[in-house]
């Protein structure tokens, strides 16, 4: 991989940051690596892999190497009950390590969220490696979640790109 950094641009705010593959602890990729396969084998909400955040859940799928992580919260704001595939979505996450994947997950994110994206310019589409962050209208009922959440991401996305290191020779 040409870069030791990925990108993470957040939907609707434009808000981009850089994410250092060394900033993300080589013990967070091992404890995301198997409830990542879980998650992606199952194709259903599974609750986070840490006992404090256990109330939320994730979702995720794939689609032509794009990694798509949907964050849920639990019904209630600040419920405390064990995580259901009945919870609010709060984000979407597309993640990608290539620029072939980076073309397919902007189609996507147009695809789903064609309000957001239209007021998006080129030169704000995140290079590969990114990550591509939209905030669901219910997001602002968690807004605790937003403390740590985007740092979670990121910790998902290391894992992929991490896992799957034959997709940059492609």
């Amino acid at each position: 991989m040409s870069n030791n950094y990925l990108t993470h641009l957040t939907l609707p705010t434009g808000d981009k940051d850089r994410c250092y593959r060394d900033t993300i602890n080589d013990k967070t990729i091992k404890l995301l690596k198997p409830w990542l396969k879980k998650c992606i084998d199952s194709r259903i909400a599974q609750p986070l892999p840490v006992p404090d955040l256990a109330h939320y859940s994730a979702k995720i799928l794939t689609d032509h190497s794009v990694l798509i992580v949907t964050v849920y919260g639990p019904a209630a704001p600040h419920e405390q009950a064990q995580a259901s595939s009945a919870g609010i979505p709060l984000t979407t996450s597309y993640i990608v390590q290539r620029s072939r994947q980076a073309v397919r997950a902007w189609m996507l994110i147009k695809e789903h969220f064609r309000f957001l994206t239209a007021k998006v310019n080129a030169q704000q589409i995140p290079n590969a490696p990114s990550i591509t962050t939209v905030i669901h209208d219910c997001g602002a009922l968690y807004l605790d979640a937003f403390l740590w959440l985007a740092d979670f991401e990121r910790c998902i996305a290391w894992t992929w790109i991490t896992d799957k290191p034959q997709l940059e020779v492609v």
